[in-house]
């Protein structure tokens, strides 16, 4: 038998033998993806390692029959086009773009396209955790400018943990909340990433993206620590009137406001003042909440401080309470006269100014307005006849109440009789002239003499017997009257003070 061989015959079995030829490549028409190709011999030396074909299958098909060999790397040695979804499978673990060896070229690493004309959805599952290199996810055409093609999108979902290495993205890829990515020497066409999780990281050449994802806000807390100063009504707050502003985020550590508002600039804050305090407010100043002002209304108060995010999320503060004291009343001057007689007019005068006068009180209760006078200088208060005619004769006491203040006074009412008529419009408390009273009573008939005896004296003796004075326990009752009403009129007008305050 005369056997003939040709030198292309040659050829090919020397490349079947080093197994850079498969066996019979070609299949039929309508090839069904439950047949397995035949592996090569390069494949077979390397257990646990699938490359795709070449022969024009998906990728999906290819991921089909590297699960049927138990290879968890999966290495593109062509590109690839594909349509629709693409879900790569959890059992792969290695996604390489690959050169095979032949004799024009070395084998190893190979940037590989998987992308065509068609829309395709590139998914990493959350089973996922893979490493992926030398993979354009790309588009057909991309290198000619093609603008009808539109070519792969990648998203990572939540729970995937996927490294890119040596890789190009066409589209702007989507890293979700709850994923891990990580890109090493990439690539972004669109010099944007939709990283969701803001937590993806970037090495080597990657030139970092433009994250266009909202920003997420993890639960924030906010608390104001430390305590005001003492506040009073009627005085001004000064600097010290402040308490710092924290923010915890998540389970991090707590920040001062101004960092957190840096990390992120949309924010805005509140500040509510419950309820709302007369001449005081509240605002934030960089990492303090300060009380300014000078408030009017005494009390106590609370104060709250809310940070609102862009995207609606919110957090309140604990509420700090604080008080304002009630100022001390002033205590005004009085001019007043000691005593005066029942109808007499009585005048007054308060040092306090007349546009502060509130009311007047006689033994603690208001007396009404027709029953005396007011005018300016300071405030000058003219009691009526008709009035002091229906004080009881006695100790009394009498006070000008002003907005601030007020001004008090002791006085006595001496009881109107025959023998001691009042005498309307003389002021209270200047002595009268005295008069006889119609022989009823002694008449001082002595006279000094020139030598400064008194005639009337008989041998250096009085002719009569002289009347003294009485003096101690006849004085007593009176200072006691005096004393009870001046303590029973402070309590009075206390009372009526506070009173006052409850009604305004």
């Amino acid at each position: 038998m005369t056997i003939r061989t040709t030198s292309a015959k040659i050829a090919l079995v020397s490349l079947m033998a080093s197994g850079l030829v498969l066996a019979p490549v070609s299949a039929p028409i309508g090839f069904s993806p439950t047949v397995v190709p035949t592996v090569s011999v390069a494949q077979a030396r390397e257990a646990g390692v699938y490359e795709t074909t070449g022969g024009g299958y998906t990728l999906s098909q290819e991921f089909s029959w590297a699960q049927a060999k138990k290879a968890t790397t999966v290495r593109v040695c062509s590109d690839i086009s594909d349509s629709g979804t693409l879900d790569i499978p959890s059992f792969v673990t290695n996604l390489q773009g690959w050169q095979k060896k032949s004799i024009l070229s070395a084998e190893g690493p190979k940037l590989r396209r998987i992308g065509g004309g068609e829309a395709l959805s590139v998914n990493f599952g959350k089973d996922n955790n893979i490493a992926v290199s030398d993979i354009d996810f790309g588009k057909a055409g991309i290198h000619t400018g093609a603008p009808s093609a539109i070519g792969s999108t990648v998203t990572v979902k939540s729970g995937a943990k996927v490294t890119f290495k040596n890789c190009s993205f066409v589209h702007t890829p989507v890293i979700e909340a709850g994923a891990k990515a990580a890109f090493d020497n990439c690539t972004f066409v669109t010099k944007k990433i939709d990283d969701r999780s803001h937590a993806a990281t970037f090495s080597g050449s990657t030139e970092k993206p433009t994250n266009i994802a909202a920003p997420v806000f993890e639960k924030i807390t906010i608390t104001l620590e430390g305590k005001f100063p003492e506040l009073t009504e009627g005085t001004a707050v000064d600097a010290s009137a402040a308490v710092d502003v924290m923010v915890t985020e998540g389970s991090g550590a707590p920040m001062h406001l101004s960092d957190f508002m840096k990390k992120y600039p949309d924010a805005t804050t509140e500040v509510t003042l419950d309820p709302a305090a007369l001449g005081l407010t509240a605002k934030i100043d960089t990492d303090k909440l300060i009380l300014q002002g000078t408030p009017k209304t005494s009390g106590t108060y609370s104060v709250q401080v809310k940070v609102l995010t862009k995207d609606g999320r919110s957090a309140m503060s604990n509420a700090l309470s604080f008080d304002i004291a009630k100022k001390a009343p002033i205590t005004y001057t009085m001019t007043a006269p000691q005593s005066f007689v029942q109808g007499e007019k009585a005048v007054f005068t308060s040092s306090a100014d007349n546009a502060l006068f509130v009311d007047v009180l006689v033994d603690g209760a208001p007396i009404p307005s027709t029953m005396y006078e007011r005018k300016s200088g300071s405030t000058v208060i003219t009691l009526l006849p008709a009035y002091t005619k229906t004080l009881q004769a006695g100790a009394h006491k009498l006070d000008i109440v002003s907005q601030d203040g007020l001004a008090t006074a002791n006085f006595m009412v001496t009881a109107a009789t025959p023998s001691n008529p009042s005498t309307p419009g003389t002021t209270p408390g200047t002595p009268q002239n005295p008069k006889p009273q119609g022989g009823n009573g002694p008449v001082n008939t002595t006279k000094p003499t020139t030598n400064g005896k008194v005639s009337g004296k008989t041998n250096g003796k009085a002719s009569g017997k002289s009347t003294l004075p009485k003096t101690g326990d006849a004085t007593l009752p009176g200072a006691l009257a005096m004393a009870a009403v001046a303590g029973a009129s402070v309590i009075g007008a206390s009372a009526y003070l506070r009173r006052k305050d409850s009604m305004n």
